[in-house]
């Protein structure tokens, strides 16, 4: 059985596809676009509540190609300070 992660790499690496395509093949693996993509970085970034999947590409505006998909995980322990906190 494969990984969600590897399945995704096979259906979107080193294909020609719109960005409707991308959004298409992510929703079938419950994962939905929670930014635009980053022009200066190239990537697209998908989320599913637990763990975010990004798609490092090369975009003419229309296309996409996809050249890396990576998992990214929260890691455990504050990321922010304490919003209840009095100074």
């Amino acid at each position: 059985m494969m990984k969600v992660i590897d399945t995704i790499r096979e259906e979107v690496q080193n294909d020609v596809l719109s960005l409707d395509d991308i959004n298409d093949i992510m929703s079938s693996h419950q994962y939905t676009q929670i930014e635009d993509e980053d022009d200066e970085l190239n990537i697209l970034k998908y989320s599913n509540g637990k763990s975010q999947i990004w798609l490092r590409c090369i975009s003419d505006g229309d296309e996409y190609i996809i050249n890396e998909v990576t998992r990214c995980t929260k890691k455990r322990g504050k990321t922010e300070g304490d919003p209840f906190r009095k100074e």
